[in-house]
């Protein structure tokens, strides 16, 4: 153990001069560089928007208008963790008690 100690106080030990030889160089400028950022030349120019396009691929498809989400979008019941417990309790060959790789 104390061979341990000895060799994390060796590494924190050269870390540190490590770090405090890195501070001391002044081979470095300390004054600040402006790096230029080219722009593009059409950024935050105002112009039109272009003109609407179907977003339907298939030659069969229809619509018209917007459905709200809760028309389209019915989530999946949830069962509570304490009843899947008493289910995998009771009957441990139930299909709800398997992990099949999601989450």
């Amino acid at each position: 153990m104390k061979i341990f100690l000895a060799l994390v106080i060796l590494a924190a030990g050269m870390t540190c001069l490590t770090l405090a030889q890195g501070q001391s160089i002044s081979s470095l400028s300390s004054s600040p560089v402006l790096t230029p950022i080219p722009d593009h030349p059409a950024h935050a120019a105002a112009h039109d928007m272009l003109p609407e396009r179907t977003l339907l691929l298939g030659a069969y498809a229809t619509a018209s208008g917007e459905q709200p989400l809760v028309d389209v979008y019915k989530p999946v019941p949830t069962i509570s963790l304490g009843a899947i417990a008493k289910i995998c309790r009771d009957d441990a060959r139930d299909p709800r008690c398997t992990y099949r790789g999601e989450l």
